[in-house]
């Protein structure tokens, strides 16, 4: 791939654009970074809560961290999420998103305790100092 300006490539089929996903960010795009998420890191906690919690998580993330998008026309085609601190991240997102991610999960009781055990480890990172990449 070769840069043929800020956040725009050339591949052999076409043209992508890198961008930074803010306040401003269309809900499809957050949606399809939601589906994609879902679909591709499946094996994890978040997945199981579900699409719109996962959507939620990325809004979040386009206001409060870092969320870099690849575009290819209006499709999504990868994306990586990372915080500064992923304690202060996940903290505001439960203070800001208690009611429906804690309806999410009384609807999924299992999960409870996945949620407490994502909370001590967001806790616990708090001892670790910089950045983190949370999702790619």
């Amino acid at each position: 791939m070769k840069l043929y300006g800020i956040g725009v490539f050339r591949t052999g089929d076409g043209t992508v654009r890198l961008i930074q996903a803010d306040r401003a960010t269309k809900r499809h795009v957050l949606d399809q970074v939601a589906t994609i998420h879902l679909a591709q890191l499946a094996a994890g906690f978040l997945p199981e809560m579900g699409v719109r919690v996962l959507r939620r998580i990325y809004q979040h993330a386009a206001r409060e961290a870092l969320l870099f998008v690849v575009m290819d026309g209006d499709t999504v085609a990868g994306f990586a999420m990372g915080a500064v601190s992923t304690r202060d991240f996940y903290s505001k997102f439960i203070r800001r998103h208690f009611v429906p991610v804690g309806f999410s999960l009384m609807l999924r009781p299992q999960l409870v305790l996945r949620a407490l055990s994502g909370m001590k480890y967001a806790v616990k990172s708090s001892k670790v100092e910089g950045p983190e990449l949370l999702s790619i």
